[in-house]
């Protein structure tokens, strides 16, 4: 497809699978994947300020940077409810930023890198999956009583 998509406006609905190397999505605009056939779908990054609805599909953000202030949520079009969010491909170069009230509620995956969640709200997953070459940084990690951090060793 092409090398950048910028949602500036409106509702971008997918329902199939192309490739979307880079996602920016502005204030007001939702970029959709509820509706795709598949479980999920990969992008290269994801950044912008507006709303992520991922239905029951899983996002996989293979080399974030920079940050990400919007939602991601469930629901969307085609509606769907336990999304999760998967960040990295085993590179430990980036960074990447959540500093909005994130409402999936999924797993996230981190494989590799640094996830940095910037409010308590920024990941309201039960489930923090790591690999032995990721970190998180958080200041408040919204922990309770169903949550668990998973830790994946290298044999």
């Amino acid at each position: 497809c092409c090398s950048f998509v910028d949602v500036d406006a409106g509702t971008l609905a997918l329902t199939t699978i192309m490739g979307l190397p880079a996602v920016s999505v502005a204030s007001d605009a939702i970029f959709d994947i509820s509706q795709i056939a598949s479980t999920g779908l990969d992008i290269r990054s994801l950044n912008g300020v507006g709303t992520v609805a991922l239905g029951s599909k899983v996002l996989g953000i293979q080399s974030p940077s920079g940050i990400f202030g919007g939602v991601i949520a469930d629901g969307g079009i085609g509606g769907g409810n336990g999304s999760s969010l998967s960040v990295g491909l085993g590179d430990q170069g980036f960074t990447w930023t959540l500093t909005g009230v994130n409402t999936y509620t999924g797993y996230t995956n981190i494989d590799g890198g640094t996830l940095a969640l910037v409010s308590k709200a920024a990941s309201p997953t039960p489930v923090l999956e790591f690999t032995t070459l990721a970190r998180l940084i958080s200041p408040a990690l919204p922990l309770g009583r169903q949550s668990r951090i998973c830790l994946a060793m290298d044999r």
